[in-house]
């Protein structure tokens, strides 16, 4: 079931009219502008795949060398009991290499016309209109969000970013808690915030997607996250966390970190995903558990990741345009640097 926008808005005004147990945030705005912050960042990625000695039957290689300007804007909150602000940014991408037979939208690199030609430069801005009364701020338009059932992505040449509603409150101490609506995301290489997706069964698009959850500390070492999200003709997926630390002399430190994604699929999507070969939903448990040591600037992770049911390959599904459309880095496992374990009751 969705939940309505009224239960969320409801919702917002108890969390709003809670009671307040530490300092406000609005109460030590320095204004609009004091408070406001600008980065900017240059990036080139270099990416190339090679398929001749595979089985693909598509491309014998891709390829793409790009270059990124990102460059965001966050202002402060005017002063008062409701504070205002605004978020503007903008993206600009070059193609500095990577002809018409290497060019592919999938390596999420350059944009690629229907011509098959990688496009020699693309842009896009976007911003945000927010609000702050105590320590609740809510923030309505195209926005970058890090929450483990929503994540856009940054790990490519320019970020990802959705559009919609998200309210964070913190007016429990200790406690942080996230409520969203969501109506579409833009993938790295797009120049807009439309929300067409793509032809092909595997390229869905985002329809909607809510969410609700939040984040207790018990301790500064210790600290439980629960999260839920309804994607729209997509799937529901739970999220549960449990993080300790114990730190001990010289900035050394042992720590614990389970995880685990209850995901249950819509059939819509699985027959999509499945050419229409199954016709009901399907449930996917995922979990993991890592062991950290660290040492100053260094660690050293052991770890052991779960992955119960799914179908032709599809275990815990996510991203953008090839997955459940819920942002490229919608995955807080311990997983790998090298590739996802994520496939049908892979371990």
């Amino acid at each position: 079931m969705q939940p309505s926008n009224k239960k969320l808005l409801a919702l917002a005004i108890c969390l709003v009219s809670s009671s307040f147990t530490f300092a406000s945030e609005q109460s030590d705005s320095k204004g609009l502008w004091d408070d406001s912050k600008w980065n900017a960042h240059i990036r080139s990625l270099y990416f190339s795949r090679d398929f001749k000695s595979s089985h693909y039957d598509g491309q014998s290689k891709r390829m793409a060398w790009g270059l990124g300007l990102s460059s965001i804007f966050e202002s402060g909150f005017t002063q008062g009991t409701v504070g205002f602000g605004v978020d503007i940014w903008g993206l600009q991408g070059y193609k500095l290499d990577g002809g018409k037979g290497h060019a592919a939208a999938s390596m999420d690199v350059t944009t690629v016309g229907d011509s098959g030609h990688s496009a020699k430069d693309w842009s896009q801005w976007g911003g945000a209109v927010k609000a702050r009364f105590s320590n609740t701020t809510i923030k309505y338009g195209n926005q970058f969000v890090n929450l483990p059932v929503l994540t856009t992505d940054s790990s490519r040449l320019l970020p990802e970013s959705v559009t919609g509603t998200l309210l964070t409150s913190k007016e429990i101490k200790n406690l942080e808690i996230n409520a969203g609506h969501f109506t579409a995301l833009s993938s790295p290489h797009s120049t807009g915030h439309d929300n067409t997706g793509y032809p092909t069964a595997y390229f869905v698009g985002m329809k909607q997607l809510d969410l609700i959850g939040g984040t207790y500390n018990f301790t500064n070492d210790f600290s439980t996250s629960l999260y839920y999200a309804w994607n729209k003709d997509i799937a529901n997926r739970a999220y549960g966390n449990l993080n300790y630390t114990y730190p001990f002399a010289n900035k050394q430190s042992v720590g614990l970190d389970f995880n685990m994604y209850y995901t249950d699929y819509d059939k819509k999507y699985v027959r999509r995903t499945s050419e229409g070969a199954i016709d009901k939903s399907i449930n996917n448990t995922t979990w993991s558990l890592a062991a950290k040591y660290s040492i100053e600037a260094h660690a050293f992770i052991l770890a052991y990741q779960q992955v119960k049911g799914g179908w032709y390959g599809h275990g815990f599904d996510y991203g953008s345009g090839y997955g459940t459309n819920d942002g490229g880095s919608t995955i807080w496992l311990a997983n790998s640097y090298e590739s996802d374990f994520n496939n049908k009751d892979e371990k």
